[in-house]
């Protein structure tokens, strides 16, 4: 996670979108350590882009880990049908 939290530091803006209206552990902790450092943050909606200001709650590790199990299955599932 330090690894990603110093490629963040390195970004002028950061823009993030949600897994299936969530926001995972590790983007979270991304978008808000961007926030802390002052660099502008957009949620990417189907609108457009939306500036955040205000740190953003997210998933624990573990809901993420089940999340992304839930997404895979459901991209196979659709790509065999």
């Amino acid at each position: 996670m330090n690894f990603c939290l110093r490629l963040v530091e390195k970004c002028d803006i950061v823009v993030f979108s949600r897994l299936s209206g969530k926001i995972t552990a590790g983007l979270g902790k991304e978008v808000n350590h961007a926030l802390k450092k002052g660099k502008a943050v957009y949620k990417l909606t189907q609108r457009g882009l939306v500036r955040r200001y205000q740190t953003v709650k997210y998933l624990p590790r573990l809901a993420t880990i089940r999340l992304y199990c839930i997404w895979r299955r459901d991209q196979w599932a659709s790509q065999r049908t």
